[in-house]
């Protein structure tokens, strides 16, 4: 849903108004055709240098989430490869956006919006709009504090 409406007259009455895909609706880049980073992407957008740098909380979970790279099968080229608890999949950039990341996992598309003040994100899974926040729990190659250089 995208929004939650009161009574003007009665604050205790609300409605919520929805339908069916709301995070494409609420969410436009859910819609957007996006593809898995490349380090070319990476050199190109300074969220993505960031996110690399840094292990990710999703929700409660706080093993840890990690945007990193692999080799792309039958090529030379590093592919952005995203590791969780649940699985592995894949991130990439939005073409049309420099606060916001896909990230592909467990057959489910996530947009990803990265707040500017601190390393913060809120995840809308593409599906059913529904939100989680993650937030850098630590760096990835060890050492220094996660909000420096934010």
């Amino acid at each position: 849903s995208c929004w939650q409406l009161t009574d003007a007259n009665d604050a205790s009455r609300t409605a919520t108004f929805s339908w069916p895909h709301a995070a494409k609706q609420c969410f436009p880049t859910c819609n957007e055709e996006t593809r898995t980073a490349t380090r070319a992407d990476a050199d190109a957008s300074a969220l993505a240098r960031k996110v690399v740098e840094r292990v990710w909380s999703w929700g409660l979970n706080r093993e840890g989430v990690e945007f990193t790279w692999a080799k792309s099968a039958g090529s030379d080229q590093e592919s952005g490869l995203l590791v969780t608890p649940w699985g592995r999949g894949t991130w990439g950039v939005v073409g049309s956006r420099t606060d916001v990341l896909v990230a592909e996992f467990v057959q489910q598309r996530h947009m990803l919006r990265f707040a500017d003040d601190a390393p913060t994100f809120t995840s809308t899974r593409c599906a059913d709009g529904d939100k989680v926040q993650g937030e850098a729990l630590r760096m990835a190659a060890g050492g220094g504090s996660v909000t420096v250089g934010w």
